[in-house]
C-alpha cells in the first residue's frame, strides 16, 4: 500500500535546503524523512567496524517505538538514513540515536564532548518517486565518494534488498520497483536529482553553538589549546574551527588570537577546500 499523499495536497518546495536550519524543521506529511547526521567538525564518527555495528544496533532498537528504516549508509564522518517516524516525533528518535551512540563512542575512545555536528539534517519525502530517488542516492554514496562500487560497500542497506538480514523494511521499495532484479537495475542508474547532503551550505552558528563546537574539538581549555608556540599547529587548529563553521569573530573571542592571524588561517582553509 502506498504510504504517501497526493502531490496536489503538498506545499510546493525544493528538494534541498539548509542542512541545519534555525527555522522549525519541515514536517513530513507522510512521516518519511531523509536524515543526515555528521561528525562535529567533520571528524570521524566510526573508529572501526564495532562502532558501525553499535550504531546499527541502536538504530534497530528504535523499531520498538515504531520507527521504520527503508535505507541507510554509514560513511566515515556521517551517515544517511531514510526512515518513517513511529510513535514519537522524528526529532525525539534521532536525538535518542545520537545521544546513545555518542555515549558509546566517548566511552570507548576517551573522546570528550560532542560527537555530532549540531542538529541532524532532514528533508521530508512525500511521494513514491522521490522515495526511490533517495534510496538510490543513499546507496550510491560510497561510489560517489570514490570508495568503491555501491554494490560492494559493506556498510549500507543495499545487500538487505537481496536477502541479507538487517534493520530495513525492504518490502515497500521492492514492491515499487518489481523485485530484487529490477532493484539492482534501478540502483545502477543515477538520475542526478539533488538530495540532502553533507556538502550543502551551512548556516551561521550561534555563539553558544560555536563554543560547544570548539570545546568538542579541543576540550574545555580553549586558551591553552590555542596558546601554543607552534604556529603550524595553531593554524591547523584554526582551520578546523573554520571547517566546523566558526566565524572569524567567534574564533577571536574563543581563542584570544587576533583577527589577522585567524583571517590568514581561514583564507588558507578556503583555498585548500577549493
Amino acid at each position: 500500500m502506498c504510504i504517501f499523499v497526493s502531490a496536489a495536497m503538498l506545499p510546493q518546495k525544493g528538494k534541498t535546503g539548509d542542512p541545519m536550519p534555525r527555522t522549525p524543521r519541515v514536517k513530513s506529511i507522510s512521516g518519511v524523512y531523509h536524515v543526515v547526521m555528521r561528525g562535529i567538525g567533520r571528524q570521524l564518527i566510526f573508529e572501526d567496524d564495532s562502532d558501525r555495528r553499535a550504531l546499527l544496533d541502536k538504530l534497530a532498537k528504535l523499531g520498538e517505538s515504531g520507527l521504520v528504516v527503508y535505507a541507510w549508509c554509514l560513511m566515515a564522518n556521517h551517515f544517511h538514513l531514510l526512515v518513517r517516524e513511529g510513535n514519537e516525533p522524528i526529532g525525539v528518535s534521532m536525538k535518542r540515536l545520537g545521544v546513545s551512540y555518542a555515549m558509546h563512542f566517548n566511552l570507548k575512545t576517551g573522546h570528550v564532548g560532542h560527537v555530532f555536528q549540531g542538529r541532524f539534517a532532514s528533508e521530508p519525502v512525500e511521494d513514491d518517486e522521490y522515495l526511490l530517488t533517495v534510496v538510490r542516492y543513499i546507496h550510491n554514496n560510497p561510489e560517489k565518494a570514490g570508495v568503491c562500487a555501491h554494490d560492494a560497500y559493506p556498510w549500507s542497506s543495499y545487500q538487505e534488498y537481496f536477502g541479507l538480514p538487517g534493520v530495513c523494511d525492504t518490502s515497500l521499495v521492492l514492491d515499487m520497483v518489481g523485485g530484487p532484479k529490477r532493484f539492482a537495475d534501478f540502483s545502477s542508474v543515477e538520475d542526478g536529482t539533488p538530495c540532502l547532503d553533507v556538502g550543502m551550505a551551512r548556516r551561521r552558528l550561534s555563539d553558544a553553538e560555536a563554543l560547544a563546537v570548539a570545546k568538542g574539538l579541543f576540550g574545555p581549555n580553549l586558551q591553552d589549546a590555542f596558546g601554543v608556540t607552534d604556529r603550524i599547529l595553531r593554524d591547523e587548529r584554526l582551520r578546523r574551527l573554520r571547517e566546523a563553521g566558526v566565524s572569524i569573530r567567534q574564533a577571536e573571542r574563543l581563542t584570544g588570537i587576533g583577527r589577522k592571524p585567524i583571517s590568514t588561517a581561514y583564507a588558507l582553509e578556503r583555498r585548500r577546500a577549493g
